[in-house]
């Protein structure tokens, strides 16, 4: 029997998905030795794999993690003995604010003042432009 879950997630399993989205899977397992190995089995495919331990995603789902209500909303799971994975995200505890994620999210506008003037520079400002402004509206929307 295994020992740990995989799910598909994200673009791949709405009808935006095209030829230019990602393929996104998750793979879940007690620990890192155990995730060592599977990396070597799922990483073969053209798929942005996201590795985690069941007690960080515990951790992410106790604690409010907008990651783990997008698996809520997003994840089609192809594997999971004893429903592991499933029991972790169908107990997700929402924050009751988003106040201090907001906070941090503006804070980390604080390590792009400074862009060295580059062209690789300017791509680096612009990926943590994105990056920033892309948590900062997550953020927004989950206080509404």
């Amino acid at each position: 029997m295994k020992n740990y879950s995989v799910a598909v997630f994200g673009s791949s399993l709405r009808a935006d998905f095209d030829k230019y989205s990602d393929r996104d899977l998750l793979v879940v397992a007690n620990d890192f030795k155990t995730l060592e190995k599977l990396k070597e089995t799922y990483s073969k495919d053209d798929w942005s794999i996201s590795f985690y331990t069941y007690s960080k995603l515990e951790y992410l789902s106790k604690n409010g993690s907008l990651f783990i209500k997008h698996l809520q909303k997003e994840s089609k799971t192809i594997i999971d003995p004893n429903d592991r994975f499933k029991d972790i995200i169908n107990h997700f505890n929402p924050k009751t604010d988003y106040k201090k994620d907001i906070k941090d999210c503006e804070n980390y506008f604080n390590i792009i003042k400074t862009v060295p003037k580059t062209t690789l520079g300017f791509a680096w400002f612009c990926d943590c432009l994105f990056v920033g402004l892309r948590n900062c509206l997550v953020f927004k929307n989950a206080e509404n």
